[in-house]
């Protein structure tokens, strides 16, 4: 079989991306059902990303939920229903943190409020947590306008 015969006949990703499925007319449904297919077997394969890192935060710190709750003023049962309920199994019981308790967490891990938002704390060099960490807050501005100015030039 000559190549020319098959070309036709082959699916393209650059079709896709164009906004069409399939350039032939007589397997374009075929070629739409296999793409549906394919996209609800990748998404399914991927891990759920979970509302926020507040657990694994915790554990980086090598806090329990006890102690935890103890710098917060809050209860070890109060911390476990907000670490859960970055995992819940379905949109009822899947719930971010909300500001305050991001805020009242951040502190006392010492880490910034975000972090706990976006960022699970392998993603981050453990020696930077560490020196951030020990740095006061009231000069916790000048320290990262010195890293900005590594950055700027870096860039």
């Amino acid at each position: 079989m000559a190549l020319t015969s098959i070309t036709p006949r082959l699916h393209n990703a650059n079709f896709f991306s164009s906004g069409m499925v399939c350039g032939l007319s007589d397997d374009s449904a075929v070629c739409v059902l296999q793409t549906k297919h394919m996209a609800r077997k990748i998404k399914s394969e991927l891990p759920p990303r979970p509302l926020h890192f507040l657990k694994e935060w915790r554990e980086k710190k090598k806090l329990t939920q006890e102690q935890l709750g103890g710098l917060v003023k809050t209860t070890k049962g109060q911390i476990s229903l907000l670490e859960s309920s970055a995992y819940g199994d379905d949109d009822k019981r899947k719930r971010g943190l909300s500001p305050k308790w991001a805020r009242r967490l951040g502190k006392a891990l010492g880490i910034q409020p975000g972090w706990l938002l976006d960022y699970h704390p392998d993603e981050f060099p453990a020696d930077f947590i560490e020196i951030w960490g020990g740095i006061p807050e009231d000069r916790r501005g000048q320290a990262l306008q010195v890293l900005e100015t590594f950055a700027k030039k870096r860039a």
